[in-house]
């Protein structure tokens, strides 16, 4: 029996991280920006991922991005910084 967390392969989980950081940086939508976090969260949670972790770099720079040069006139709403922050703490746990 297929448990669900077998239903992704390293090569999916990779292709979904990248549409999601290239995603991340051009929507405007402050709940789709959520559902993206989330997505990416979630594939770093995937213990697949945490035996091949992919591009954790680029994870990391584009939270420190989201961190840096969040807008004035559009700021993040509360769910966005709790999941930019749930993610940077990640970072925190990890060595590069």
């Amino acid at each position: 029996m297929n448990k669900s967390r077998d239903f992704f392969n390293v090569n999916d989980l990779s292709v979904l991280l990248d549409i999601c950081l290239r995603e991340i940086q051009s929507e405007k939508e402050s709940s789709i920006r959520v559902q993206i976090l989330r997505m990416i969260e979630t594939i770093m949670e995937h213990p697949m991922y945490k035996e091949y972790p992919y591009k954790l770099e680029d994870i990391r720079d584009t939270i420190n991005e989201l961190i840096l040069y969040e807008s004035e006139e559009a700021p993040y709403s509360i769910k966005e910084r709790e999941s930019i922050a749930k993610i940077n703490l990640k970072f925190q746990m990890i060595s590069f």
